[in-house]
């Protein structure tokens, strides 16, 4: 949570930041 969310949104994908 946090840059993780950047990055998961920057792929398009939220499974990392989950």
């Amino acid at each position: 949570s946090g840059m993780y969310q950047q990055v998961a949104t920057y792929v398009s994908r939220c499974e990392i930041c989950n």
